[in-house]
């Protein structure tokens, strides 16, 4: 575990547009990386060989992965050191007026009774006068220790990075486990959230639409009782699922289908909700609230999250993905404050390279 050896090879690659991912589990210090022998890009269907998996939210059945037969790979550790952040970045008046507009537009859906939910998202540009590879695996490593943490590049995709509190599913071939997560809260210190009726209502809706998406592939299914959830500086409602898959052959991409993407990500009845986000958001998510993680051939088990709390590097520049979930309870304002709050989870990623 030679880590300023595996860094140097790392911005070795890098420079010569070579393939790579490194991540590491929930409350973890050991960072895997997958450096690929060449350029290829490579995808998978049956999730049946070892590989790290890239999904975009428009999901077509095809990730993308880095092969593990196909790389280099080492593990070295990297210690919790959180960056100081002290300021959110300043959003603009025609940001936060696009946002507002954007929630209201889906209110009205809401109201008219075609839709239950609809997750509403933005991006947030910001520049980077001291960017280095080098620094941002440091950082995104550094933070965030309760989240799975992530950086993946392919010269097809560009460069990506997350610290995601979701995890989308684990299993061991016959059984997996799951969460429905919703609702945030900025941590106050001494306190616990207290959670609205919208919150818990969004929460609720999570849950359910979650499990009834299951049935159909579980032969049991179990849920816990929701509890406060905290990621970084922000809580979440969390409720747990677990079960046993049905004809548990091909059980991973079947459970990626019947979960991606979640309420949590884009919203309830899913089709409707995804054509009124590919109407309204006026932008690409591309791999933000898409899914990503390790699959293991052995055992045919895996540990697969959605990408959230992400953000793609190009140009000296980071776009920073934020989004929550609207119901018929949301407020326009509170939605955008939302948003900014989720802000903070990269942009204390980028301290070092702003």
């Amino acid at each position: 575990m030679n880590t300023e050896k595996i860094l140097d090879s790392l911005q070795k690659h890098w420079s010569q547009k070579i393939p790579f991912v490194l991540f590491s589990m929930p409350n973890s210090n050991i960072v895997t990386s997958f450096i690929q022998n060449n350029a290829t890009l490579f995808s998978c269907e049956k999730f049946t060989e070892s590989a790290f998996i890239f999904a975009p939210f428009l999901f077509n059945g095809k990730a993308l992965c880095i092969p593990e037969r196909e790389s280099k790979v080492d593990k070295f550790i990297v210690f919790p050191s959180e960056n100081d952040l002290n300021t959110l970045p300043i959003a603009t008046q025609d940001e936060k007026s696009t946002h507002i507009a954007l929630v209201s537009s889906i209110l009205n859906e809401i109201k008219s009774k075609r839709v239950l939910k609809v997750v509403a998202s933005r991006k947030k540009e910001i520049p980077l006068k001291n960017f280095t590879i080098i620094e941002l695996v440091k950082s995104v490593f550094a933070n965030h220790s309760t989240t799975f943490r992530y950086v993946w590049y392919h010269p097809e995709t560009g460069l990506w990075c997350g610290a995601t509190p979701e995890l989308l599913f684990q299993s061991d071939g016959e059984s997996f486990c799951t969460m429905a997560l919703a609702g945030t809260q900025k941590e106050v210190a001494g306190s616990e959230p207290h959670w609205n009726a919208k919150e818990i209502t969004e929460q609720e809706i999570v849950t359910e639409a979650i499990v009834n998406d299951l049935q159909k592939i579980t032969a049991v299914i179990k849920t816990t009782k929701p509890i406060s959830y905290k990621a970084g500086s922000l809580y979440h409602i969390k409720t747990e699922i677990t079960g046993i898959i049905k004809n548990s052959r091909s059980s991973l991409p079947k459970v990626a289908n019947a979960l991606h993407p979640t309420p949590a990500v884009c919203g309830m009845p899913k089709k409707t909700a995804k054509k009124i986000i590919e109407s309204l958001e006026n932008y690409e998510r591309e791999f933000y609230t898409g899914f990503l993680g390790p699959v293991f051939k052995k055992d045919n088990c895996a540990a697969i999250f959605v990408n959230l709390r992400c953000m793609k590097v190009e140009d000296n520049k980071a776009s920073i993905y934020v989004g929550g979930g609207i119901t018929a309870d949301s407020e326009p304002e509170s939605e955008w404050e939302e948003t900014q709050n989720k802000l903070a989870t990269m942009y204390q990623v980028l301290q070092p390279l702003l």
